[in-house]
């Protein structure tokens, strides 16, 4: 292409208005307070201000910053809240709606590492500014579902609650994985990655801060921000309902349940459509196990269900229905059934099929 090229633009302007970058910003920091994180929560504390003037520069926006520590503190940094105290004080939320266990509830430090809960309670019941962009920054060494050193099916099921309670509340997730002995370092890290991802977040690493945390933060800060025009229409949703013999949860024994989810729209495909089914009591708390540790109600082969992609009706294919079924078994081993509810949380892409066209001014 010539060096002399002229840009036409169309006459339909498309650019983002300059009032974009003072639009408001909040970002919690969220950091693991076991002891291995001792490190990462000075040194991140002491790169706040020079990443923030930083990032005032590069990507300027009305930033708001929350520092929190999952059932700790640590002194002399900026993590001196936890997420519970501001959760229930500042947000006014009930203690039973979180998720998140208190410290103490789980061995070792296993309530100050509850990272994807942690995550599932911010996204849902923080206070954020009307019309701020939301992110959270999630700072950990071990798995996302009370630590550990290794990452599990329960781990894997946490993240994915956590992911869509925060793509529901519009929450962007940046992680960062520090040092670890962990023989299972890559997994762990692989799923730290994959929260960040599906959530439109950024992940880094310890490699990231071996020159220190001040261009991590203000990466985050930078990616926190605004990009692009949003569009703001009615969330279109898919649809479910169960099929099954009899009543789920009514008595105890084994149900097969056939979990059936639908497309009812002409122009709107679902991609990557997952569900995660749970048992709950009737007033949304979890189900304790019974008096033997057996769990009150079993999922089989697992509460994690992958629909693949909804067609929209009639698209692709005359005979498309726009329904995919899954099916799974409900053990009930509990003789207080009666008392409890199924939940289907899901998250999923949203593609639509439009069409449009464009003038272009010539000036001949």
């Amino acid at each position: 292409m010539s060096k002399t090229q002229q840009i036409i633009p169309t006459v339909r302007p498309c650019k983002i208005d300059s009032a974009t970058v003072t639009e408001p910003v909040d970002l919690v920091i969220v950091i693991d307070t076991s002891p291995s994180m001792k490190d990462e929560a000075s040194d991140l504390s002491n790169a706040a201000a020079e990443a923030i003037v930083s990032a005032s520069s590069s990507c300027p926006c009305d930033l708001r910053v929350i520092w929190l520590g999952i059932e700790g503190t640590w002194k002399k940094t900026n993590f001196n809240r936890t997420v519970r105290d501001h959760l229930l004080k500042e947000c006014q939320v009930s203690k039973g709606d979180l998720r998140a266990r208190k410290r103490g509830q789980l061995p070792d430090a296993g309530a100050q590492e509850d990272a994807a809960r942690t995550i599932e309670d911010i996204s849902t019941y923080f206070d954020w500014r009307p019309g701020a962009t939301r992110s959270i920054f999630y700072l950990g060494d071990e798995a996302l579902e009370a630590g550990g050193d290794r990452t599990e099916e329960k781990d894997i099921i946490a993240a994915n609650k956590a992911i869509a309670k925060a793509q529901q509340a519009g929450v962007k997730v940046h992680t960062y994985f520090g040092t670890t002995k962990s023989k299972f370092k890559d997994s762990l890290q692989q799923e730290y990655a994959r929260l960040a991802k599906e959530t439109s977040g950024q992940a880094f690493s310890d490699r990231d801060s071996i020159g220190g945390f001040t261009e991590v933060l203000q990466k985050v800060i930078c990616n926190s921000r605004p990009v692009g025009i949003k569009l703001e229409i009615q969330q279109p949703l898919p649809c479910f309902e169960l099929r099954s013999d009899r009543q789920p949860l009514a008595v105890q024994g084994s149900e097969t349940i056939a979990i059936v989810a639908s497309n009812c729209y002409s122009n709107v495909t679902f991609r990557s459509l997952t569900a995660v089914v749970s048992a709950l009591r009737k007033d949304g708390t979890p189900i304790p196990n019974l008096a033997d540790g057996k769990p009150a109600i079993t999922i089989k082969p697992s509460p994690e269900i992958a629909f693949g992609d909804l067609l929209s009706i009639g698209s692709h294919n005359s005979e498309s229905t726009g329904e995919v079924l899954r099916e799974i078994v409900i053990e009930t081993n509990s003789p207080n059934s009666a008392d409890y509810t199924l939940k289907i949380e899901y998250s999923y892409r949203a593609e639509f099929d439009f069409q449009g066209g464009d003038d272009f001014a010539l000036g001949l």
